[in-house]
């Protein structure tokens, strides 16, 4: 269990140093957006993903 939280960890620490560091350029999409626009679509990306691997830890530790 314990690695599982590390891991999740680690890739959250990841997803939060992306956002500082708009790496939303890198996606052909948004890469022309305005930063501010591009800020919000890109964190609002990942209120669903964030919901599916805390799902996915929940249902991993019953």
């Amino acid at each position: 269990m314990l690695p599982l939280y590390f891991f999740h960890s680690l890739f959250l620490l990841h997803e939060m140093d992306a956002i500082r560091r708009s790496e939303w350029r890198m996606f052909i999409v948004l890469k022309d957006t305005e930063d501010s626009t591009a800020y919000m679509v890109f964190t609002l990306i990942h209120l669903p993903l964030y919901t599916i691997i805390l799902a996915l830890i929940k249902c991993f530790i019953r």
